[in-house]
């Protein structure tokens, strides 16, 4: 792969990535790499579900809509459907670095001492399902609880307000 600096990251992302792994390769950093990736993945993921439910809860809002009973499924549908997406882009970006790391760890000319383990595209989707059944739930559960307390003191709810409190 020829390095050109005239590339842009955005419209050849994977090309990018690849220059990326062969730099940390050189650096003999490519298990440290993989170790902070799989750390990192899940917390990512999760920042993911809190951010596309902000957007779907700002949109309905935008839209003036309210959090009421008739809304929720639509709602919920519409967080999934992001989340999909989102998810899906996430999945595609792993495989490609996956592939250059298993290409830069296969190399002869590979620096490296010993056999590094990488994870694999099961591991990704294992966390991408565990985080997609925990966000689902604490979001129905969060919008339900909210929506029986708000009921009880006679205030409607707004999307916005079911941000959960940091």
């Amino acid at each position: 792969m020829k390095e050109d600096p005239e590339l842009d990251p955005e419209e050849n992302s994977s090309a990018f990535m690849g220059i990326l792994i062969k730099g940390l390769a050189k650096l003999k950093k490519i298990p440290e790499t993989v170790k902070a990736i799989q750390d990192r993945l899940e917390q990512e993921l999760k920042q993911i579900v809190k951010r596309s439910t902000t957007q779907v809860a700002d949109s309905g809002y935008q839209r003036g809509e309210n959090i009421s009973q008739e809304n929720q499924p639509r709602l919920l549908l519409e967080l999934l459907e992001l989340l999909f997406d989102k998810f899906n882009a996430v999945a595609a970006a792993h495989s490609v670095v996956l592939g250059h790391l298993q290409q830069t760890v296969a190399s002869p000319c590979s620096q490296h001492d010993g056999d590094i383990k990488l994870y694999d595209m099961v591991d990704v989707w294992v966390k991408i399902q565990d985080v997609l059944q925990f966000g689902v739930v604490e979001v129905t559960l969060i919008k339900r609880f909210h929506g029986m307390e708000m009921a009880k003191i006679g205030i409607a709810t707004a999307p916005c307000a079911l941000k959960p409190k940091v």
